[in-house]
């Protein structure tokens, strides 16, 4: 990891330079550090609630005619301290640190605003994250989900091509964390950033595919499986012109192939404790 996003070098850098841009979000932030349960800041923070689920909440807050998104993660229980511990950071820290990632290579995010923790007890805690709202897009499901565009799935193959050029994997990707611009097909934003990570193994940089194609299982796109050829083509064509050890297309989708197994496997374990929980 370069540098300057090591997480200490990174947490204070942040400190340093988001001050500016607090201006007017003192409240929220305030609401936000003095709230213990769930319940309350919902409440208090008076926005409209996009999701809300036992370990996340989103947000959206209207403040001076502009949009933010407030994530907060909820870790009430010891289960969710052992997971923080293992991953290395808190998850909204690990967000910011995927954003500024991706902006440090030149790929396109909503603006950071702020991040934090706020901590009640050794167990309980909840982090949260502040991103300003990016108008003139929408995500590449809902084009997708209105007609058949081979031409943006052409352009996500490209897009995810450049990240794992750039020796990083996603970590989340699929349709809905991906926004496009309404006026330009190759012109993109992404959302949540957690799993983005500098790394230079193919393997899980095959992982992002394999999600990709697993999540776009139960979309209701026309022409579903030939925009899935196209994204895969696409992926392909990039990588051949950008390393000098040429990939056969079949021996790529064979190994995607492979991960899609996997990843089923991984889901219906984790459906099947979830419902047993």
């Amino acid at each position: 990891m370069d540098n300057w996003l090591e997480r200490g070098t990174m947490k204070k850098f942040l400190e340093k330079t988001l001050v500016d841009n607090l201006s007017g979000l003192t409240t929220i932030i305030s609401i936000i550090k003095e709230s213990r349960e769930k319940d309350e800041l919902l409440s208090k923070l008076a926005g409209t609630i996009i999701s809300d689920k036992s370990f996340k909440s989103l947000i959206k807050i209207t403040l001076d005619n502009s949009c933010y998104y407030v994530k907060v993660y909820w870790d009430t229980n010891m289960f969710s301290v052992l997971k923080n511990v293992y991953r290395g950071d808190l998850r909204a820290f690990r967000e910011a640190e995927g954003l500024l990632l991706l902006q440090k290579h030149g790929f396109n995010t909503p603006r950071l605003i702020s991040y934090g923790v706020v901590e009640y007890s050794f167990i309980q805690k909840h982090s949260y994250i502040i991103t300003k709202e990016v108008e003139g897009y929408r995500s590449v499901d809902e084009c997708l989900s209105k007609r058949c565009d081979e031409s943006i799935m052409v352009a996500v193959g490209k897009l995810i091509g450049s990240i794992h050029k750039n020796d990083m994997v996603y970590g989340d990707f699929h349709s809905e964390n991906v926004l496009i611009s309404n006026n330009d097909k190759e012109d993109f934003i992404f959302l949540d950033w957690m799993g983005v990570k500098k790394t230079d193994n193919f393997q899980k940089k095959l992982v992002d595919l394999a999600k990709f194609i697993y999540y776009s299982g139960d979309k209701n796109w026309q022409g579903k499986q030939q925009l899935i050829e196209h994204f895969l083509k696409s992926y392909w064509n990039y990588f051949n012109e950008t390393h000098e050890e040429p990939l056969e297309y079949e021996e790529l989708t064979n190994m995607i192939d492979q991960k899609l197994k996997s990843l089923t496997r991984v889901f219906a374990l984790y459906k099947m404790l979830v419902h047993i929980g």
